[in-house]
């Protein structure tokens, strides 16, 4: 591809021109040293915290860490019963009317909806959809991923706690909640999210 002596703007196919350092004049040279090396230069890092300002933080999180649960809880519930309002919708407009032996099977959906709602996003990804909009994390006591059964056992514990109304989530401000303690693991805010 030739490109035209008259004109030195790149055509579509060039490659991206290199970075040069800027021409200059020899008889203004620059001011000082410093300056033409300005351009290629990178900005300098941020100091880290200081121990104050992170313990500071850390208050912080720890006060904070059962309104974000408690949302990331309803943001799930949430979830949960869109899904629901959605089936039982479908079938009114299906012109199916609701009965007593609908009832279990409506049941039985939620279950199973709910269980793989929550075991599989915490087992792959240690947050459920409403943990991730919070920046919860759920990990084991050794800071590991959790696994299948540790993820059953926290869909346990939030059954229990939607079946006694929320009770349980009193647990929180002890820190630690039903299904911390069942499935012997943690909640904490997410460290990718900082």
């Amino acid at each position: 591809m030739k490109r035209s002596s008259t004109t030195d703007a790149p055509t579509l196919f060039d490659l991206p021109p290199e970075r040069r350092a800027p021409e200059l004049d020899p008889e203004e040279g620059p001011e000082s040293p410093v300056e033409s090396l300005d351009l290629f230069v990178d900005p300098p890092a941020e100091e880290p915290p200081s121990a104050a300002a992170t313990a500071g933080r850390v208050a912080r999180a720890r006060r904070s860490l059962p309104v974000a649960r408690l949302a990331a809880g309803l943001v799930d519930l949430g979830v949960v019963a869109v899904v629901l309002g959605v089936i039982v919708g479908g079938t009114a407009l299906m012109g199916v009317p609701p009965s007593a032996g609908w009832w279990p099977a409506l049941a039985l959906v939620a279950l199973v909806f709910s269980f793989l709602y929550f075991t599989v996003p915490l087992a792959f990804w240690g947050q459920t959809p409403g943990m991730a909009r919070r920046d919860l994390v759920a990990r084991n006591e050794s800071g590991g991923p959790l696994t299948f059964g540790q993820t059953f056992l926290r869909w346990l514990a939030a059954l229990v706690t939607f079946a006694l109304a929320g009770l349980p989530a009193a647990l929180l401000l002890t820190g630690r909640s039903l299904a911390d303690r069942l499935s012997g693991s943690q909640t904490r805010f997410d460290p990718r999210s900082d």
